[in-house]
């Protein structure tokens, strides 16, 4: 979805669009076509200059579950834009930090159980919404 500043580009475009044509009647299909050529490049520049969100996991808590836990979020998260799904490294900057260990104590953590994975995905699904709309308007 277009930014409002963006749609009030892309209607400007259009207008000047139309004082190019010569008959304007007779091309209001390339018109149309221009403005979703138009709409198509905006919404690529809009998701290509997003910031990315570094995501880091640890579930080294969890050995047997491990591999599971690790499947399961790369494969719920996967469909998200702007987002770097890496595991946990000691000494590197993350804006989130999903770990199984409920007694962790860094910075920027979710919890993800493995008694309740689903549940626990949409509650990460959230949290990244809004770590994704704190960047974007800084």
């Amino acid at each position: 979805m277009l930014k409002a500043n963006l749609v009030q580009f892309l209607e400007e475009l259009t207008f000047e669009a139309t004082k190019l044509f010569k008959h304007p009647h007779q091309s209001i299909s390339s018109i149309l076509d221009l403005k979703f050529g138009y709409g198509n490049s905006l919404i690529l520049l809009e998701n290509y200059s997003a910031p990315t969100l570094i995501i880091q996991y640890d579930f080294s808590s969890t050995p047997t579950y491990q591999i599971a836990l690790e499947q399961m979020l790369l494969n719920q998260l996967r469909s998200i834009e702007s987002i770097s799904l890496i595991p946990a490294k000691e000494g590197t900057f993350y804006d989130l930090l999903i770990s199984s260990n409920r007694d962790d104590i860094r910075e920027k953590i979710t919890y993800l159980s493995e008694a309740t994975p689903a549940h626990d995905v949409v509650k990460i699904k959230d949290k990244i919404d809004t770590l994704k709309r704190q960047k974007s308007n800084i």
